[in-house]
């Protein structure tokens, strides 16, 4: 039996030669790590299987300008999901003020509670916003994400001291901006 290591590498050495079933494959073996990225930064799925897509396009577009090993493969594969998922965070952030802006011009004192439990995660939202955005990648991927320490410096190109900083500075804004 093949470890996906094995696996992996093998299905490199077939798409280097133009193999589209070994493509087919290595994107099967390889979407739930990428998915996971851009759901923990995104937490939409909608908008997570747009940006996995598109990383998956990317690859296929510059797959014969990189000779890299299946490490390197999958480092870039988490990085260009990492930062295409920011990308279109950025993009849909500026929609969402958009949308927040003629949203609260309508609202009453007699909103429904559903809608106010949707404010809550609204607030709890914002609050995040808040954060810049090397906080809130570290702290969505630590978190969300489940990557270690050393996986998001790999992905950002800092230590993992700098990154746990990160982390800690995020926890402690957020909490301040929630316990209001």
């Amino acid at each position: 039996m093949t470890s996906k290591k094995e696996l992996v590498h093998a299905l490199l050495e077939g798409m280097s030669a133009g193999d589209e079933t070994c493509f087919r494959r290595f994107v099967e073996e390889t979407h739930a790590d990428v998915y996971k990225i851009c759901m923990a930064i995104l937490h939409q799925q909608a908008d997570a299987e747009e940006v996995t897509q598109e990383v998956y396009i990317k690859l296929h577009l510059h797959l014969q300008e990189h000779s890299l090993s299946e490490e390197g493969y999958m480092f870039w594969l988490r990085q260009v999901a990492t930062r295409a998922s920011i990308d279109h965070l950025r993009s849909l952030k500026r929609r969402w003020r958009r949308l927040t802006t003629y949203f609260t011009d309508f609202m009453s004192p007699s909103v429904p509670s559903k809608v106010t439990s949707y404010l809550t995660l609204k607030e709890a939202l914002r609050a995040l916003d808040t954060l810049s955005e090397a906080q809130r990648v570290a702290f969505t991927l630590y978190t969300m994400g489940g990557l270690s320490l050393s996986e998001i410096a790999a992905l950002e190109g800092s230590s993992e001291k700098a990154i746990e900083q990160r982390i800690v500075r995020a926890r402690r804004t957020l909490r301040q901006k929630l316990d209001r």
